[in-house]
């Protein structure tokens, strides 16, 4: 498939302030759900998620968690996988669902739910001193837990409470060690199902769940956390999440609230879901504001991305190298090593790199202390250069750098930022920040066509349903209508083009998950198979080497039950090919 970049959405020359976005779902190189969200002292946001396999019919298949972390929301880390049933040694696999993590007092404590060996649901614990593990499992689960889905809350007074449940709410207050208790609490509450979630605002405590299958996300609202707790209403409708169960977490994050959760939006498939992201707002009597999704997820949030970066400067005196100006120390005291210092020169200068392009916010200055640090930094250019090292976007500044001096750079798109004197002195700096956010990956725009749309086609198939779910439905463009077989496991359906086309792809958009492996076929004087594939992804297109002709079909060679299709789409090279068109 041929992509083209897109810069509708941020002209990457343009000095002037933009609105950006990303996309949901926020990671879509593996299926992720249940998303468990945190902000550590770090302050990057973590997630923790469970996994859904590539290939899930059931959700019976999750053995491996992974760990997500962000500065701004827009870009991901993976950490890797951190926790797989292998590691448990009295649960069964297949079944490692919703995690949580908490800290308290240097440790990370990481809450799963899984099955023991006699196959009931049980809650585990695993310990790190990092966020991002590795994790130890404590060789045992939780006594009394005997349900799914953790959630665990440490409140302002360093008490922490661990809650679970599947369709009763259970909770325990927990004892200094993270895993002992006196004892489990049941609490009745309206339409309870699963995915319990708590969190505090202006002393309010916030419990949150899932009301069912495709059914809405719902709150409580209480002043303590073990209740009792009023029902508030409907957090997030049922369709957003587009046919799975939801699951979510509640999070502030540099004075934002956000709500993570998850969709079917990359596999239209229940068990392959997806992590998404959305702000959530109160009203002003602390009551939440229904969430609506968006396809664009947040904002980037912006933070100081000079930190620990490559710095260098026109020379060095007195071993005050230029990484103390990026090493988050504001002290400003030249015998304190926290100073950055020059030879006297002229135009000193000190620059840092920031590894890559990123959209400039602003830039603060904190200037060293001592009696002569304002005379020595009056009159000085702070530059923004890109990749390329051409110059972006400079400021000339003729009063002396303050403690500190902000300036508004307004979204500048750069690499490098640079500070230097005018005439002739030595450069000290105490710190230099760039707040600003990483550029959101740009839309990509196919240049591919499904020509089964563009051109007038005659279908047949191997068997038909009846009339309203004839093989004509697979190729009208409409994901409401749909051509289903008889019940047969090994149908096939055709398409006949008026004239020759040259195919590359393909993409089966199912209405059941049925289909387990199939054939792409090519007549010329006899059908030749041109590609083969396993379960079909209803949202990915697969790609084979070019093939023309005008007679294709689809062969089923396996299916758990009839298969049922809402779209067959076959892609051509609208680029390559003047007969098609874009619009």
């Amino acid at each position: 498939m041929k992509l083209i970049k897109s810069c509708s959405t941020i002209m990457l020359l343009s000095l002037l302030a933009v609105q950006c976005f990303a996309a949901n779902p926020i990671i879509t190189h593996m299926f992720t759900a249940d998303p468990s969200a945190h902000v550590w002292e770090d302050g990057k946001m973590w997630i923790y998620p469970s996994h859904d396999q590539d290939d899930a019919t059931s959700y019976g298949s999750m053995n491996g968690h992974h760990v997500f972390s962000s500065e701004d929301l827009i870009t991901w880390t993976d950490h890797g996988q951190i926790m797989h049933t292998d590691d448990i040694s009295w649960a069964r696999s297949g079944h490692l669902w919703a995690p949580d993590c908490a800290y308290k007092d240097g440790t990370y404590y990481y809450y799963y739910p899984v099955r023991d060996k006699q196959n009931k649901n049980r809650i585990g614990v695993a310990t790190s001193d990092s966020p991002a593990g590795p994790f130890t499992d404590s060789g045992s689960y939780i006594e009394g837990t005997d349900e799914i889905d953790p959630a665990c809350f440490v409140d302002d007074d360093g008490q922490a409470y661990l809650y679970w449940g599947g369709h009763h709410l259970r909770f325990v207050t927990l004892n200094d060690d993270m895993k002992s208790h006196s004892g489990v609490t049941h609490v009745e509450l309206p339409n309870f199902y699963e995915g319990p979630w708590m969190h505090k605002r202006n002393g309010v405590y916030y419990l949150s769940y899932a009301s069912g299958v495709q059914k809405p996300i719902v709150y409580c609202t209480s002043s303590s956390p073990t209740g009792p707790f009023t029902y508030r209403g409907v957090l997030m409708d049922a369709e957003v999440t587009g046919g799975a169960t939801n699951h979510h977490s509640i999070v502030k994050f540099k004075g934002k609230w956000y709500i993570f959760y998850h969709n079917i939006a990359l596999s239209d498939i229940s068990c392959r879901r997806s992590v998404c992201v959305d702000r959530l707002h109160y009203n002003d009597d602390g009551t939440i504001k229904k969430v609506v999704q968006t396809k664009e997820s947040v904002a980037p949030v912006p933070y100081n991305l000079a930190l620990n970066k490559a710095a260098t400067q026109s020379s060095t005196a007195q071993d005050a190298g230029p990484g103390r100006a990026i090493d988050g120390e504001t002290r400003g005291k030249k015998d304190d090593a926290s100073v950055t210092c020059t030879n006297r020169e002229a135009n000193a200068w000190w620059q840092v790199d920031l590894g890559s392009d990123y959209i400039i916010g602003d830039i603060k200055i904190w200037n060293a202390i001592g009696a002569d640090a304002a005379a020595k930094f009056g009159g000085y250019t702070i530059s923004v250069l890109d990749s390329n090292q051409v110059e972006v976007w400079s400021s000339h500044q003729t009063a002396p750098a303050e403690r500190p001096t902000t300036v508004a750079v307004g979204g500048a798109i750069g690499r490098t930022i640079k500070v230097q004197l005018a005439g002739e002195n030595a450069l000290s700096l105490a710190e230099v920040e760039v707040i600003g956010s990483s550029i959101p990956i740009l839309p990509e725009i196919s240049t591919d066509l499904n020509i089964a749309e563009k051109k007038s086609v005659t279908a047949s198939a191997s068997s038909t349903h009846s009339s309203s779910y004839s093989a004509q439905k697979a190729f009208d463009g409409n994901l409401g209508t749909r051509w289903a077989s008889t019940g047969e496991s090994t149908p096939w359906l055709e398409v006949e083009f008026d004239s020759t086309v040259t195919v590359h792809g393909v993409k089966i958009v199912e209405y059941h998950d049925r289909i387990r492996s199939y054939k792409v076929q090519v007549y010329n004087e006899s059908w030749e198979t041109i590609f083969v594939g396993g379960n079909p992804s209803s949202n990915k297109t697969y790609d084979f080497p070019a093939v023309t002709g005008s007679k294709f079909r689809l062969q089923v060679t396996e299916a758990t039950d009839g298969p049922t299709i809402k779209e067959l789409e076959l892609y051509v090279d609208a680029e390559s090919d003047p007969s098609v068109s874009l619009d």
